[in-house]
């Protein structure tokens, strides 16, 4: 009933293998001169991945007969770069699900981005911007944003821990080669002979998981198809952890995610099966899928071949351009839009890829502009001071979550490495230069 990995040089060693099956020298990869190599071969994957990916330079760079139009490859570059992007999130938070601690913060969040109406930091400033323009701000100012909702005051429950509507949390249970299928079936189902004992022995009943054992029993052996299987929805928190707790004391492998969660793996598989496609259909594209799935930098140090593919969504901050105090924003007496936007693209060229960075990198340079000049950032950026003042929680960042990359160790950021402050980007460069210099 099982399946046999004799031959496959990836699961087991070539001297392994039958006669019938094993590789020949030709068909094995040959290591990659790199920082990996020396000692155990710990990290063969990785090592493939980044032969694929020289390979695929070649192909991409040196093929005429596989190259594609410029303009083409410039939009496959972003476009793959999201979806692999959405693919890695959706495995992330897979992981987080099995880690009570972490995924408890993690669908407080979710409940605070649904209650705060604020999915982004930036949209805690267009609320406070919104509630001067209506006149309903206690501040002169800078007002006082709305009341907000914390992951904090959510757990440590100061406010209810219920749901927002429509969002559920996901009892899933994970398939493995230990348990039988009696052992999982009467996990997820408890027998009325079996309450009956539970109440002789003076411990507490308690309904099943699912309620009838047809149920249990297509679970068990959907789980066994497919490798996972939703059990049960809850609408709060306390209860989803007593199902998990439940399943985890039978020895079954489970875990607890939010909606959002499981859209985004839904969204990931209809991406991956999109990114099989066109990596068949044409040499180019898998290269370039190839590269998303290996590359930890973001493409900050220079593109692919010549092509850029970006893992995460970069555009011109949204700080820039903005009329920030309450008079420009309620009357004509300030700077104009169309002075906004001249402001806006004098401070980030559109032509120059440094005028896009991630929301990360925005956040960072605001800061880092405020702390070199305030004055003169100020006045070419036409930004707020106080543009991320009103956020109400910060959590650590995606790259301290667990996730395959942190195995293959991430390269530093352009904001976090030896290099000079004025040298980190163009804009923080002029705010050193001398005055009538640009």
């Amino acid at each position: 009933g099982g399946c046999c990995d004799c031959g496959d040089a990836e699961a087991w060693k070539v001297e392994g293998c039958c006669p019938l099956h094993r590789p020949t020298v030709e068909d094995v990869c040959t290591p990659v001169p790199s920082q990996f190599d020396g000692g155990a071969d710990v990290e063969e994957a990785v090592k493939m991945a980044l032969k694929g990916r020289t390979d695929g330079l070649e192909t991409l760079v040196d093929s005429p007969s596989t190259a594609l139009p410029p303009r083409l490859k410039a939009a496959l570059g972003v476009v793959i770069g999201a979806a692999v992007k959405c693919l890695v999130k959706a495995v992330e938070g897979a992981g987080i699900g099995a880690d009570p601690i972490q995924w408890k913060l993690k669908w407080a969040d979710d409940a605070c981005r649904i209650y705060n109406g604020a999915s982004s930091l930036e949209e805690f400033y267009y609320q406070r911007v919104v509630s001067t323009v209506t006149g309903t701000a206690t501040d002169e100012e800078y007002p006082s944003p709305p009341q907000t909702s914390t992951p904090q005051r959510i757990l440590n429950r100061s406010e209810p821990q219920t749901l927002p509507p429509g969002y559920r949390l996901h009892l899933r249970l994970h398939n493995d080669d230990v348990h039988t299928f009696d052992e999982v079936i009467d996990a997820l189902y408890e027998s009325a002979s079996s309450q009956r004992a539970r109440s002789v022995n003076n411990v507490a009943s308690r309904p099943s998981l699912v309620p009838l054992r047809d149920d249990a029993e297509s679970m068990t052996h959907h789980v066994d198809a497919d490798g996972q299987v939703v059990v049960k929805l809850y609408t709060n928190a306390p209860a989803a952890m007593s199902g998990y707790r439940r399943l985890k004391s039978r020895g079954l492998h489970c875990a607890v995610v939010g909606t959002a969660q499981f859209d985004l793996e839904q969204r990931a598989k209809v991406l991956a099966t999109w990114l099989a496609e066109i990596s068949a259909a044409h040499p180019a594209a898998a290269v370039l899928v190839v590269n998303a799935l290996v590359q930890t930098d973001a493409g900050r140090h220079g593109p692919f071949g010549d092509v850029h593919v970006w893992e995460e969504a970069r555009m011109i901050p949204s700080w820039v351009g903005l009329a920030y105090h309450k008079e420009q924003m309620s009357s004509s007496s300030g700077l104009d839009d169309i002075e906004l936007c001249r402001k806006r693209f004098r401070a980030f060229p559109p032509h120059l890829a440094s005028s896009y960075v991630s929301r990360e990198e925005a956040e960072k340079l605001h800061r880092l502009g405020l702390e070199l000049n305030p004055s003169m950032f100020v006045s070419l950026t036409a930004t707020d001071p106080n543009f991320y003042s009103t956020i109400p929680y910060r959590l650590p960042s995606e790259r301290y979550v667990k996730s395959p990359h942190t195995l293959w160790g991430t390269l530093p950021s352009v904001y976090s490495d030896n290099t000079s402050v004025e040298e980190k980007h163009p804009l923080l460069k002029r705010l050193v230069l001398p005055v009538g210099q640009d």
